[in-house]
């Protein structure tokens, strides 16, 4: 099952919530996700799979296109898409979202808790008069409004099948993947502007099995001016957000871990196909 929308909707919040625990990152600012991340929902002898994707938007350069690129493969063959829309926008058009869709879908009407109800309820009423929704739910992921109605609306749709991840397992990404993403959810909560937008980060060393697990990584800006912004005054900046992301890690591990952050510059990679394979943005 597919999680679309627009930048900054609401979608990783939202499978947070649905899972009760945190596999994809978050921050005030749109496009925060870049990579296709799944989250793995059982219940009882139910089992559901949520993948969060990039926001949908008009690619503008390469990166962009690649995310465009993430967002089609992850509605191929799925049972049922969400597509979530912030309330506060009304009914906007999504860009880059097919116009038949290839699954049913349910309309997801997201931050109940910021527009009054009234609205919440005309907007509702609106969009099921469409008649292009397979069902509408109004939820709050931050309160938890609506979520556990709509849980049970996609549980009831999923055709029956075995267990695709063992009833424990909250992801289909590795550690090692999610602690590139804490890394960079630390930069977006760190940094100002657009500065977020320009980093990559890549683990070049994952040891777990250490008695203090180690973890290497690189940040790639595009820029000697980025570098110096990520980095800080003596290397202030740089330890805040190595010590935000290392809190998150070592939720997620368990125990402590052993972080370490450098910051190289790779002029352009967000244009640049060859970076943007060796990143895992291209095949």
């Amino acid at each position: 099952m597919a999680i679309v929308g627009l930048p900054n909707a609401g979608k990783s919040t939202l499978l947070n919530r649905v899972l009760g625990e945190k596999v994809s990152i978050t921050s005030r600012r749109p496009q925060t996700t870049r990579r296709r991340v799944a989250g793995i929902l059982t219940r009882g002898d139910a089992q559901a799979v949520l993948v969060d994707t990039p926001g949908l938007l008009e690619p503008a350069y390469a990166l962009q296109r690649a995310l465009a690129g993430e967002i089609e493969r992850s509605l191929e063959g799925v049972d049922l898409i969400l597509l979530v829309r912030d309330l506060r926008r009304g009914a906007d058009a999504e860009p880059g979202l097919p116009a038949r869709l290839p699954a049913p879908a349910l309309l997801v009407l997201s931050k109940a808790d910021l527009v009054p109800p009234g609205r919440a309820a005309a907007t509702a009423g609106e969009a099921r008069a469409e008649g292009r929704w397979s069902d509408v739910h109004v939820v709050s992921a931050v309160t938890g409004e609506g979520v556990y109605r709509l849980t049970d609306a996609v549980l009831e749709r999923l055709p029956a099948g075995a267990f695709l991840y063992d009833a424990e397992q909250l992801s289909d990404r590795p550690l090692r993947f999610l602690a590139a993403e804490l890394v960079r959810e630390a930069l977006f909560h760190e940094l100002g502007a657009e500065v977020p937008y320009a980093c990559h980060v890549e683990v070049t060393a994952f040891e777990e099995h250490r008695p203090v697990p180690r973890v290497e990584a690189v940040i790639h800006v595009e820029r000697e001016s980025q570098k110096g912004i990520v980095i800080g005054r003596a290397g202030e900046t740089l330890r805040r957000i190595g010590t935000a992301a290392r809190a998150g890690i070592q939720e997620l591990a368990g125990g402590q871990v052993f972080l370490q952050l450098r910051v190289k510059v790779r002029p352009n990679w967000r244009r640049r196909p060859a970076d943007l394979r060796r990143f895992g943005y291209l095949t």
